[in-house]
This record gives C-alpha cells, sequence and structure tokens, in this order.
C-alpha cells in the first residue's frame, strides 16, 4: 500500500517574518522590549498593507512607515524609537539572509533627539557644598571643598579639573589657566572672592602636607595610603558619590556640575556671550541651548510681567 504524504507549504510573508524575528527576540530580550518591536512592526505591517505585495520590504514599505510619523505628529523621541525598531528588524533579516540588503540604506537616518542638560537643583548642590564645608575633619575634605567650588564657579571639564596645576592658579587676578585634553584651546577661567578664600586655604594645606615640589597637579590624592598623586577624574567622581550620599541627595555627575554653572548664571541673568567664554564653546549655538531649560523662578516672574496681569495695571 502507497503511503499518503500530505506536504503543508508555509507561506513565507509579512507576517512569518515578523513573528520569526519576534521569537528570537523572546530568548535575548526582556519582555518590555519585545512587547516595543511587536508593536511597532505592528505599525510598520498597517501602514503598508494597501501597498502589496507587502513582501519583501522595499524603500517604497519603508517611506510610508515613516510618512505616518508626520501624519500622526509624533515627537522626535518616538520617531527615533520607531525608526530603530524598524532598523533593528531590516538588519537581523539581512544578517540571517532573508534579504539582501536594508531598504533603509538607502534612506537618510533619523537621528535621535539630542536631551537638554540637566542640572542639579539649586538647593541640593548647595546642601552638598555645606555639608563638606560643616565636616572640613581632613585634608581630604578642605580638597574637596575647593575642588567642587572651583568646578561650580568655573565651568571646568572634569578632565580640565583633573588636569589642572598649582601654577596655573593666580590668586591675584582670580584666574585659572587650563590646559585642554581636548581638540580645545587653552583658556582662562575667571573665579570669584568665596573661590579664591578657599583655594589659598587648600593651597596652604597642600604645602603643609609636604607633597613633593615635581607633582605639580593642584589636586591630590593619597589612594590607599600609597603616597601623593593626581587626583584622577575616577577618583573626583567617587567623592561627589561619597558626599551626596552623605548629605542625601540624589546622585549628579561632575559634568552636570558644568551643567548647574551655566544654567545658574543664567539663572541669575549672566551674559551669554560670558558663559560661552568660560565654557570653552567654540560657538554661541552650543551655549544658547541653555536658555531652553526651563529655569526656576519662571513662574514666579511671570506673575510680575505677565501682560494679562498687567493690563489694569497700566490703566
Amino acid at each position: 500500500m502507497t503511503p499518503n504524504f500530505v506536504f503543508v507549504v508555509v507561506e513565507q510573508d509579512l507576517n512569518y517574518y515578523i513573528d520569526l524575528f519576534l521569537k528570537f527576540k523572546q530568548v535575548t530580550k526582556k519582555p518590555a522590549t519585545v512587547t516595543w518591536y511587536r508593536n511597532v512592526l505592528g505599525y510598520y505591517r498597517d501602514a503598508i498593507q494597501q501597498q502589496p505585495p507587502t513582501w519583501p520590504p522595499t524603500v517604497t514599505h519603508c517611506l510610508t512607515f515613516l510618512e505616518t510619523f508626520k501624519v500622526k505628529g509624533l515627537k522626535d523621541y518616538s520617531c527615533n524609537n520607531y525608526y530603530r525598531a524598524l532598523r533593528s528588524w531590516l538588519n537581523w533579516l539581512k544578517k540571517f539572509g532573508y534579504i539582501s540588503q536594508s531598504p533603509l540604506e538607502f534612506l537618510d537616518t533619523i537621528p535621535a533627539p539630542k536631551p537638554l542638560p540637566k542640572a542639579p537643583p539649586e538647593e541640593d548642590m548647595s546642601s552638598m557644598l555645606f555639608t563638606i564645608e560643616q565636616r572640613g575633619d581632613s585634608w581630604h575634605d578642605i580638597r574637596d571643598l575647593a575642588l567642587f567650588f572651583v568646578a561650580l564657579d568655573t565651568a571646568a571639564r572634569p578632565g580640565e579639573l583633573a588636569a589642572m596645576q598649582v601654577d596655573d592658579v593666580d590668586l591675584i587676578n582670580r584666574t585659572i589657566r587650563v590646559h585642554s585634553n581636548k581638540d580645545y584651546e587653552d583658556r582662562e577661567l575667571v573665579f570669584t572672592d568665596d573661590v579664591a578664600r578657599i583655594l589659598t586655604i587648600w593651597k596652604k594645606k597642600r604645602q603643609e602636607l609636604g607633597v613633593s615640589d615635581e607633582l605639580r597637579h593642584l589636586w591630590i590624592s593619597d589612594y590607599q595610603h600609597k603616597g601623593f598623586r593626581p587626583f584622577t577624574s575616577s577618583g573626583i567622581r567617587q567623592r561627589l558619590h561619597f558626599w551626596q550620599e552623605k548629605t542625601g541627595i540624589d546622585q549628579f555627575t561632575t559634568y552636570a556640575i558644568r551643567h548647574a554653572y551655566a544654567i545658574y548664571s543664567l539663572r541669575n541673568l549672566a551674559d551669554l556671550l560670558d558663559i560661552r567664554d568660560q565654557m570653552g564653546h567654540a560657538s554661541i549655538t552650543t551655549t544658547a541651548k541653555y536658555t531652553k531649560v526651563v529655569n526656576q523662578g519662571r513662574c514666579k516672574r511671570h506673575q510680575e510681567t505677565s501682560p494679562l496681569s498687567n493690563l489694569n495695571k497700566n490703566k
């Protein structure tokens, strides 16, 4: 008796490759990520239904999907998210040989939006500096207070902070020359009398420690008690986190202190050109991004300057 064979032909269409991709991702990704892929690829499938055949993916399919961003009025962040999900799927298809080339390779990328710079709340910064100043038990505390005073008052980059030399400090003219470790020109940072006061105390304490004349770094460390050495960017970051925990405030990075300089200064009505020069920006456009940060006190000032509220006052 001749056996009867039943052959099932699996139609490898768009749904097949989306499901295959999702099954693969279920093994390597978290459920929330898989759900994100499922949702985005579902949007893609819906968008191209009126353009058969829907397989294989084409440039026209991708353009149709991307066009829905404009129709829905999606934010830049969402557009980039959808783009990345589609790109991941297409790259996966290409990697495993299901398509020879990704259609997105023929199109411009959708860049991720650059987030606005963030600074810690002023009360957190003030509380941390107050905590350091009140403790003041050791030379480490004096160093940390001087260092974070300088960081906030000068907007020095973390690498520039670590590289500062004793000879670069001019207490009379209230300036510090920084030698950038990036493709920036050396520049002079100005500082206030408050910084000059704590720097004077720190330089005196540094001298009392008997640091070798050959070690010219302004900020020093005795990590693991193995002798004095330059205080590194990593060490500065660790001490910042140490004081944040002592103060009981949320953590922020050393670079956030640089952002704080710009944002706090703008709140205090500083000149944008002065901020640019202090931060070492090549273009005023880079500095101007800080003006987009919603500043504290805006609501209060609006109460005083609102055109509506002042209509009756001007009669």
